[in-house]
């Protein structure tokens, strides 16, 4: 548990407690009132505070929750009113555990007699108390020198990452880890995460992953009959938090292939869900498959988007396969073309998800809630149209994505005999693909397979 900062003050008949947290959910705070005890818990703060005098929560008790300074205000009535509480401005005596508090400050003797008859069992034996209370420390303000999340300008959402249950982070350190660390982290544990023996058992037994290919997406059945106007005034308004800097303001200005780098991976990895509905495994999936969520990336282009996106769909879910990678490159293609109306309605749906996730709602917050307020106020659907056609021009080679799933567990494989007439066509799509290579963050791999094509291959010869 972390233990927030706080403030208290006094009146006459009021206490006063200031508590500063940040990035919790506002429907899962608990306080508590007893005697002279306080507690205040709200996932992963807690916070218990012993007052020299009792409190009561009555009619003229009440907290108040202000989102946008991370502050929540407390009034508790005082159980007789005009009394003062001594020392109430240190925090380290509100702190103090019962044990501590204990006896008023009158200690036991360094040297005490103890009794030595033994033969009065009726004799009452004081026990030694057990401080069974959680030890509280307030914690010193980190360092923040990097930024993540839309248009890059968030921090402090991570802090103590390492306290809570988030199994989509892959960072360590996510605060203080700039961009090029966490993008040779995200390879590095692909790289040792990818299992050849499962994309294998899905590359045989693809009963499962012929019918997803066959799949027809929601957007997909309505771009059929043309009735774009179906969603015509059906888009909602979006209760969000105003945004820092306005997304028209930083965005407008940039290249077209960063515009939607995130979104387009975001939308990608939802995509895989197909033909089931949203479960409790959904939130995870997305944000793991997402390498702006998993590693707070900042992607530099559409090609390292695509990359990114389809490297850790062949890692990380249920069914790993290649075609199924490529469906849903053509599913995003004709997502963009549609228009920002169809775009809003699958990042809302994402959103929704990741919303009611006591964990995960963090990446609404850094991501999702900018993202739909931009598309809403300053996104064109010819501007996302252009964007479905670069998509569409780009040719992902398997080489692109398994750069470092090299040939060197062949060995293993048993395939060194292999015919070299898939290495030249490799090398013929390498070779087109030069002008956008991918960043040099491992060893050569100049004239070896990617490693899912040599599985793939392994299962051609048997």
């Amino acid at each position: 548990m972390i233990t927030p900062k706080f403030e208290v003050t006094q009146d006459e008949s009021f206490v006063f407690v200031v508590i500063h947290i940040f990035h919790f959910r506002a429907n899962n705070v608990e306080l508590d009132v007893n005697g002279n005890e306080f507690r205040f818990f709200a996932s992963p703060y807690y916070l218990r505070l012993r007052f020299p005098g009792e409190v009561v929560e009555d009619t003229e008790s009440k907290s108040e929750l202000d989102i946008s300074a991370g502050k929540i205000y407390i009034k508790l009535s005082k159980a007789v009113k005009g009394e003062h509480f001594p020392d109430i401005d240190l925090p380290s005596v509100l702190l103090a555990s019962k044990i501590n508090n204990k006896g008023n400050g009158k200690n036991k003797p360094l040297i005490e007699e103890i009794e030595t008859e033994t033969n009065n069992p009726d004799k009452d034996v004081e026990e030694e108390d057990l401080d069974w209370e959680i030890t509280q420390t307030i914690e010193q303000d980190p360092i923040l020198s990097v930024k993540y999340g839309f248009n890059n300008q968030y921090n402090g959402w991570f802090v103590h990452v390492n306290q809570t249950p988030n199994e989509v982070n892959d960072i360590a350190e996510p605060e203080t880890t700039n961009n090029r660390a966490r993008c040779e982290a995200q390879y590095s544990m692909e790289t040792e995460s990818f299992n050849e023996d499962y994309y294998m058992s899905n590359y045989i037994d693809d009963d499962e992953i012929l019918l997803l290919l066959e799949y027809e997406p929601w957007f997909q059945k309505l771009s059929k009959t043309k009735k774009n106007d179906l969603l015509q005034g059906s888009v909602k308004s979006i209760d969000s938090e105003p945004v820092t800097k306005d997304p028209a303001d930083t965005l407008t200005s940039q290249p077209e292939d960063a515009f939607f780098t995130q979104e387009e991976k975001l939308l990608m990895m939802n995509l895989k869900k197909k033909t089931c509905e949203s479960n409790v495994e959904s939130a995870w999936m997305i944000g793991k498959l997402s390498s702006s969520c998993s590693c707070l990336r900042e992607l530099d282009s559409l090609k390292d988007t695509l990359v990114s996106s389809i490297r850790r769909s062949l890692v990380y879910p249920l069914f790993r396969n290649w075609d199924l990678a490529m469906k849903i490159k053509k599913d995003v293609e004709l997502l963009f073309s549609l228009g920002k109306r169809y775009l809003l309605k699958a990042l809302l749906e994402i959103k929704q998800i990741f919303d009611h996730h006591d964990i995960y709602y963090v990446y609404s917050k850094i991501l999702l809630d900018d993202y739909c307020v931009w598309i809403q106020t300053s996104a064109k659907d010819s501007v996302l149209k252009s964007l479905s056609s670069k998509i569409k021009s780009l040719n992902i080679i398997k080489y692109d994505v398994d750069e470092d799933l090299i040939e060197s567990n062949i060995s293993r494989l048993n395939l060194e005999d292999h015919s070299a007439s898939r290495n030249s066509s490799l090398n013929e799509d390498a070779h087109q693909n030069k002008e956008n290579p991918l960043p040099n963050l491992f060893p050569s791999t100049k004239g070896k397979k990617p490693l899912i094509e040599v599985i793939e291959e392994k299962d051609f010869l048997e």
